[in-house]
C-alpha cells in the first residue's frame, strides 16, 4: 500500500487535486474512473507526506472516550456494519469535539483506501502503538471484533487500577498539605503577635522554642523559599534525566508501605498488557516490545530489554523473568505453567487478577496506616504549638 497524489477532472469539468492510498497507479486510475473522474496525473509520494496530509495537530484525548470508541466499534462490527459505515455513525454521535476530528480524519483515510490500523497509527495522541498493533493483527487474522473487545476490557481495567492507586494517595496528600499550611500560619503569623507580649521575661522551654523558630522563619524566609525551590527543581531534573530516574524507579518499589503498592501495580499492568497482546495473536517478542512502550517505570523497561535479549537467544519466557526483583514468584510460576500448557495468555490474566486483589488489599492497608499516622503527627504539631502558647500566657501570671 502506497500514498498517491493525483490530479483529475470530475463530471462537471472541475479539476480535483487530492490523494489516496492504493497498491499501485493502475488501481488509483480504476478507482478514479469508478468515481466518474478522468485522471490527468498520478504520482507516488513519500510516507512523510502521507502523514502530513492526514495527521491532525496533537492533543490529548480522554481515555474514557477511547474506551467507549473500542466498545461501540466492536459492537457495530459484530452487527454486520462495515468499518467505514461504523466510523461515519460514530462521527455524527461523538460529543467530544477533539475526538470527533480524529474520527473524521480516520473516516477520510479509510475512504482513501487505508486500513483501520494504518489510519489509527497516524493519530498516536489518540491511539497507542500497542492498540494499533493489536488492531492490525485482528485485521490480518479476521478477528477484529474480538480484538477490539480485548482492547476495551484491557484499557478499562488499566484505568480502574490507575484510579485506585491515585485515589489512595489523594487523601494523605490533602491532609499533609492542610497540616503544613496550618503549621506555617501559626509559626509565621500567630506566634509573632504573641511574642510581643512574652519577650523580655523568662519563658518555658517550649514557648521559647516556638518564638525562636518563628523569628528564624520570618527573618530567613527568602533562604527557606530558595532552598525549597532548589529542592523542587532538583526533583524535576532528577525525574527528567533518564540516568537519574532509572535509579529512582529501581529503588522506589522498596519503600516501606508504598513500595509494595507500586510493585503490584507494575506487575498487574505488565501481566494484563502482555495477556491482551497474546490473546490477539501477537508473537512473544513483538508483544514484549509493545508492552515495554506502555511501562512508565524506566527500570521496568530495562528489565524487559534484558528479557528480550534472553528470548532472542533462545531462552523461555519463564526463564527470562528470573533474576528480576520486581516480578513476583507467582508470575514466574504461572508463566512457566502457561508456556508448557500453551495457554500463556490465560495464565497471565490469572496472574493479573490475583495481583489485582493483592493490590487492593495493599492499598487499603496503606491508607489505613497512613491516615491515622498523619492525623496523629499533625495533631501533635498543632497541640505542641497550642501548649507552648498557653504555657507562655500562664507565665505572665507567674
Amino acid at each position: 500500500m502506497a500514498f498517491y497524489r493525483y490530479t483529475a477532472i470530475d463530471r462537471t469539468g472541475e479539476i480535483i487535486e487530492s490523494s489516496l492510498f492504493a497498491v499501485d497507479e493502475s488501481e488509483v486510475g480504476r478507482r478514479l474512473s469508478g468515481m466518474g473522474m478522468t485522471p490527468l496525473s498520478i504520482r507516488e509520494s513519500d510516507p512523510g507526506e502521507a502523514e502530513s496530509a492526514f495527521r491532525l495537530p496533537r492533543f490529548k484525548v480522554k481515555e474514557r472516550v477511547i474506551i467507549l470508541f473500542y466498545k461501540v466499534l466492536a459492537s457495530m462490527i459484530g452487527s454486520g456494519i462495515t468499518i467505514y459505515e461504523a466510523i461515519g455513525v460514530m462521527v455524527e454521535q461523538e460529543e467530544s469535539r477533539r475526538f470527533k476530528k480524529v474520527l473524521s480524519a480516520v473516516g477520510k483515510q479509510l475512504e482513501n483506501g487505508m486500513s483501520l490500523s494504518d489510519a489509527m497509527a497516524l493519530h498516536p495522541h489518540a491511539f497507542s502503538a500497542m492498540s494499533v498493533n493489536m488492531v492490525r493483527t485482528g485485521e490480518l487474522g479476521g478477528m477484529l471484533e474480538s480484538v477490539l473487545q480485548t482492547i476495551a476490557v484491557y484499557m478499562d481495567k488499566r484505568a480502574k487500577i490507575r484510579s485506585r492507586i491515585i485515589m489512595s494517595f489523594v487523601y494523605p496528600v490533602i491532609v499533609l498539605a492542610v497540616g503544613l499550611g496550618v503549621t506555617v500560619f501559626l509559626v509565621a503569623f500567630v506566634i509573632p503577635r504573641f511574642s510581643v507580649l512574652l519577650k523580655g521575661r523568662p519563658l518555658p522551654w517550649n514557648t521559647q522554642f516556638l518564638i525562636d523558630l518563628s523569628d528564624y522563619v520570618v527573618q530567613s524566609y527568602p533562604v527557606i523559599l530558595t532552598a525549597l525551590l532548589a529542592l523542587f527543581a532538583s526533583l524535576v531534573i532528577g525525574f527528567a534525566l533518564p540516568e537519574i530516574r532509572i535509579h529512582i524507579d529501581r529503588y522506589k518499589i522498596h519503600i516501606p508501605l508504598i513500595g509494595p503498592v507500586m510493585r503490584y501495580g507494575i506487575v498487574v499492568q505488565f501481566s494484563r498488557t502482555l495477556a491482551a497482546l497474546f490473546a490477539s495473536g501477537i508473537p512473544l517478542i513483538e508483544a514484549l516490545e509493545a508492552t515495554r512502550g506502555t511501562m512508565p517505570n524506566l527500570s521496568m523497561r530495562q528489565s524487559i530489554d534484558d528479557m528480550l535479549m534472553q528470548v532472542r537467544s533462545g531462552n523461555s519466557f519463564a526463564d527470562a523473568l528470573g533474576g528480576k526483583p520486581v516480578f513476583t514468584p507467582l508470575l514466574k510460576s504461572m508463566a512457566s505453567i502457561g508456556e508448557h500448557s500453551g495457554n500463556l495468555d490465560r495464565s497471565l490474566n490469572l496472574v493479573a487478577d490475583v495481583h489485582e486483589e493483592i493490590l487492593e488489599a495493599r492499598v487499603q492497608k496503606m491508607t489505613a496506616m497512613i491516615e491515622p499516622a498523619l492525623i496523629i503527627l499533625l495533631g501533635g504539631v498543632v497541640g505542641f504549638v497550642a501548649w507552648g502558647l498557653v504555657a507562655g500566657m500562664l507565665s505572665l501570671y507567674g
